[in-house]
């Protein structure tokens, strides 16, 4: 999610009939702030995406997601430093032969039936699935069979 993409994100979570969103200085300082000069700008072209009816669980993912990130990074960081003794530094050979030595298991995961997607699409294990990004190059979609979905990734 960009920087600005929490606040698009949040915008579209707001009911379309709230007052707000109809407010001329609103959508002026919106248009400003999206580099939108009236009169010099040419409109922006559609681009096809979700549809209104997943647009709010979309954006209620992204929210949820960008939340979960500051819990368990930033801020899970600065509660874990003052725990643990520094990491060992570790270089050229030594790094390469503990990453190239190292295990790699990934358990398939789950179709999560309490995601917002998966229940307005009726999504199941085994769907085919068209996956592309809802903010930005959604003209590039893979499509293939649907393997797992959580709030964190899908795979197809």
């Amino acid at each position: 999610m960009s920087d600005s993409g929490i606040f698009d994100k949040a915008i579209q979570l707001l009911l379309l009939d709230f007052p707000t969103l109809s407010d001329p200085e609103f959508l002026k300082d919106h248009a400003e702030l999206a580099g939108i000069v009236p009169g010099k700008t040419p409109p922006p072209q559609p681009v096809a995406g979700p549809g209104p009816k997943l647009q709010r669980p979309i954006a209620a993912a992204g929210i949820r997601n960008a939340m979960e990130i500051l819990e368990t990074t930033l801020l899970a960081d600065v509660a874990a430093k003052a725990k643990v003794s520094p990491a060992r530094e570790v270089k050229g050979d030594e790094a390469a032969s503990t990453i190239f030595n190292s295990g790699y298991a990934e358990t398939e995961g789950v179709v999560d039936e309490e995601e917002a997607v998966v229940t307005v699409q009726g999504l199941e294990k085994g769907d085919l699935a068209n996956v592309y990004p809802t903010d930005n190059g959604s003209l590039h979609k893979d499509m293939g069979v649907l393997v797992s979905l959580d709030s964190k990734e899908v795979v197809s």
